[in-house]
């Protein structure tokens, strides 16, 4: 296992029961051809809930041009790692993101679905891998059983048969996480192979793969879409991660400058041109959706995060140009007018080559452009109304606002939560590609600290000094918060940022509380979205040795942060008290204000 890895430039690793997370090196880019293997002291990370030991593997290739990889010993820890509920695969297959998971079974071990076997006989046989009367304890399914159900949501999902076949199932695995739209895969150790011994020459090792093909768009198909955005009235570039993951930034950004186009990004697409580009319309963005007569997806899914792509969103008649390198992924919800199947820089490349075989620009005083222009000045100057009033508690406007005055240019910005995240993702910017990561797709809670601590894994080999800054919800936080003791035990100097206002999307304040309690057992009366007041969520970093602040004005926000930022020798959490009913601003379609739904 270990010289097969080594083979494949896999980091070696060392097996923990709470998992871990390891970095690997895959051939995709040119210089990692002639990596070999180092010391996995440096990148070992053992977390203490088993699901964070999968997010780093999914943010590993994202953010550093590396393949992640995780190791348990326990199935449990693969179903709660990949399966509690689908967290880190299901965000992993929606994200994008190339990664391995190996599971070492321990026979002890595997009461842990005992019942479940015990409860499934009543199932058809076709439900097993195997004939019904495998179904035994001492059976052969059992051993399947989170093969298969890895299977439903990687890309592959494998057993080996014998140590043999090891270096062929791992490099499949290798492969197949990388080539095509990127992925999760899963490998499945059985137990009797930790101690057996074979015959050292009886093992055939593999190369590690060749890099992905690059595919492109075919000609008539680029032709058609470089004819269709030329006459588009209004047209409009949203760019996804896909665009972010296939380093398509050179390419797009010359669309939009070259041709004067408004563009979008989606939430981890932002940064693939920078959010402060003056073409960028994230500020009229229920505009821009709305009127836009042509739109251009660069790696973008036409899901719940751009509304499926259907009315009252979107004109009936909206014409989609579509680009992905998942040839299924091609008219999803909406039937598009052009398909674009191919690596997004690539094909961003060929559009280029195409619109200019013809002088032209769309016209950058066109009534759309002014249409658009307005709507971001006056949703900016609703904004910055709300960034400038001094009344207390602040409200979330307020906080992001001085936040962002302090955020250096090349941070990682991490972000989770409900109103948290939507507002922040609005305000906070990024200046460079694959410096956000978010609750993706999925809308999965309890990603945060796993992705800070993998960005600040791969900041502290890569780029010393880059900063980490990850910014939670008080309810988000409360999922993966026990990692604050990960961060402080490897020393990392990530800042965290809890955005309190007592509740989920809105709480109680502590007048409220403490008249509510005054009728009942709080079991009875406080609503399941309400949160304590004032909890002093500072106190776990400080517990762990890090530092905390508990901040409640402006002042005091614009000072700990400035401290937090100059401080890189250890970690810091920033507890910031919020208006409990604060919320978005005004929107252009009542259904998405929740206050008015």
């Amino acid at each position: 296992m270990w010289r097969c890895s080594g083979a494949l430039g896999v980091y070696s690793p060392v097996l923990h029961p709470s998992g871990c997370g390891i970095h690997i090196w895959h051939r995709r880019h040119p210089s990692n051809r002639n990596r070999h293997c180092c010391p996995a002291a440096r990148h070992q990370v053992h977390w203490n809930e088993e699901r964070a030991s999968g997010l780093l593997c999914c943010l590993c290739d994202w953010i550093s041009d590396r393949q992640g990889q995780g190791f348990t010993m326990l199935p449990r820890l693969v179903l709660n790692s990949w399966t509690q509920p689908l967290s880190v695969l299901g965000l992993q297959m929606s994200a994008t993101t190339p990664s391995l998971m190996f599971s070492f079974k321990r026979f002890w071990a595997e009461h842990c679905i005992q019942n479940f076997l015990s409860k499934a006989r009543s199932l058809p046989c076709c439900f097993w891998p195997r004939s019904h009367p495998c179904l035994g304890w001492y059976g052969k399914c059992k051993h399947e059983l989170l093969v298969e159900a890895c299977r439903l949501y990687t890309k592959f999902s494998a057993r080996p048969s014998s140590i043999e076949a090891i270096p062929f199932v791992i490099e499949k695995a290798v492969r197949t996480s990388i080539y095509g739209r990127p992925g999760a895969c899963y490998v499945d150790i059985p137990a009797d192979f930790v101690n057996l011994q074979v015959n050292v020459n009886s093992l055939k090792y593999t190369e590690c793969c060749m890099s992905p093909p690059i595919s492109m768009a075919e000609t008539s198909a680029v032709r058609m879409a470089a004819s269709v955005i030329r006459n588009a009235k209004q047209p409009l570039l949203i760019i996804g991660k896909g665009a972010a993951y296939a380093h398509a930034e050179e390419n797009i950004k010359k669309l939009v400058e070259q041709y004067k186009l408004p563009f979008l990004p989606t939430p981890m697409g932002k940064g693939v041109v920078p959010d402060n580009h003056p073409n960028c319309v994230g500020a009229a963005r229920s505009r821009a959706l709305q009127f836009a007569d042509v739109i251009v997806l660069f790696g973008a899914r036409l899901n719940w995060i751009l509304h499926f792509g259907l009315p009252p969103r979107y004109q009936p008649d909206v014409k989609f140009i579509q680009v992905d390198i998942c040839a299924e992924e091609l008219g999803n919800n909406v039937k598009p007018t052009v398909t674009l199947l191919g690596d997004i820089s690539a094909v961003s490349k060929q559009l280029l080559e195409e619109l200019d075989k013809t002088s032209w620009e769309y016209p950058p005083e066109s009534k759309w452009w002014k249409t658009l222009r307005e709507k971001m000045k006056s949703n900016e100057a609703a904004s910055k109304e709300l960034a400038s009033k001094k009344s207390l508690p602040m409200n979330y406007y307020t906080v992001f606002y001085h936040v962002q005055e302090q955020l250096p240019r090349d941070c990682f910005v991490v972000s989770e939560g409900a109103n948290t995240m939507d507002i922040g993702r609005t305000v906070l910017q990024n200046y460079l590609p694959r410096h956000r990561l978010d609750a993706g797709t999925f809308g999965t809670m309890g990603v945060g600290l796993g992705f800070a601590i993998a960005a600040a894994m791969v900041a502290k080999d890569r780029h010393p000094g880059q900063r980490v800054i990850c910014v939670e919800g008080d309810s988000a936080f409360g999922f993966s918060g026990m990692e604050v003791e990960t961060i402080c035990r490897y020393n990392l100097p990530i800042i965290l940022l809890v955005v309190n206002n007592n509740g989920i999307y809105q709480g109680f304040d502590m007048d409220a509380w403490k008249e509510t309690l005054k009728f009942q057992d709080p079991t009875a009366v406080v609503p399941p979205m309400c949160l304590l007041p004032n909890s002093h969520y500072e106190q776990i970093m400080t517990a762990f040795g890090g530092k905390g602040y508990f901040v409640e004005t402006p002042e005091e926000l614009q000072k700990s942060l400035r401290q937090s930022l100059a401080d890189t020798s250890k970690p810091s959490l920033i507890n910031i008290m919020i208006e409990p009913q604060a919320t978005r601003k005004a929107q252009d379609f009542h259904w998405l204000t929740r206050s008015n739904m």
